[in-house]
């Protein structure tokens, strides 16, 4: 069975194989330690998942430096990343909104990355033709975490009870373009869309389930 299949059954709870689809997320900070162990891992329990190599984008997002080197890196929403250690990923230490910015009053420091809805369908579903993996879609909106980086996380806890009108604002902008995003790709042949948040500490949600709705 080839691994599109068994993630689909599995999926449609028919999978009798004893087998669970696989798929292995690390940092480049474990190929870059444990290079021997992850290829041996890799090796014994292959993906079943696989994404889209060349997407064929007429426009690049704008990004300053790379996320996982020392030193500073600039997403494609402007966030400024500090990172000390190799293979992880680094930390905002400056919001583009400062703290003193109570009203969000200039949210155009904000960039919206349009240019990640510039992919090219055609190219990518040949490129989904060419292998039986489950491919999933290039892109992954994280609304929660990217307001944080936006914003600082403790202030944005704040800004969620304050509700400043501009902070409202940028969030509807923020939910459209996730949504034309996610259309897009929808459009495509991908096997799969995703989305991914950090909504939890070890003990207990990060704000009222309330406040979240």
């Amino acid at each position: 069975m080839d691994s599109k299949k068994l993630v689909h059954n599995t999926l449609e709870f028919k999978n009798t194989t004893g087998t669970v689809p696989r798929q292995l997320w690390v940092l480049p900070w474990a190929n870059e330690h444990y290079p021997n162990e992850v290829a041996q891992i890799q090796l014994d329990f292959p993906s079943d998942f696989g994404d889209i190599p060349n997407a064929g984008y007429t426009e690049l997002p704008k990004t300053i430096g790379a996320c996982y080197e020392i030193g500073e890196y600039i997403d494609e929403w402007g966030c400024k990343f500090n990172n000390v250690q190799k293979g992880v990923i680094g930390q905002v230490k400056e919001p583009i909104i400062p703290t003193l910015d109570e009203d969000w009053y200039d949210i155009t420091k904000i960039h919206i990355p349009e240019e990640n809805l510039s992919f090219d369908i055609d190219l990518i579903n040949a490129e989904c033709k060419k292998t039986d993996k489950f491919i999933m879609a290039g892109c992954c909106p994280r609304p929660f975490e990217q307001l944080q980086f936006i914003r600082g996380t403790e202030q944005l806890y704040i800004d969620l009870i304050t509700k400043p009108t501009k902070m409202m604002d940028f969030i509807a902008k923020m939910h459209d373009y996730y949504i034309r995003l996610l259309t897009k790709w929808c459009q495509t042949d991908v096997d799969g869309v995703m989305f991914m948040d950090d909504w939890g500490s070890q003990k207990s949600l990060l704000i009222n389930p309330m406040t979240w709705d």
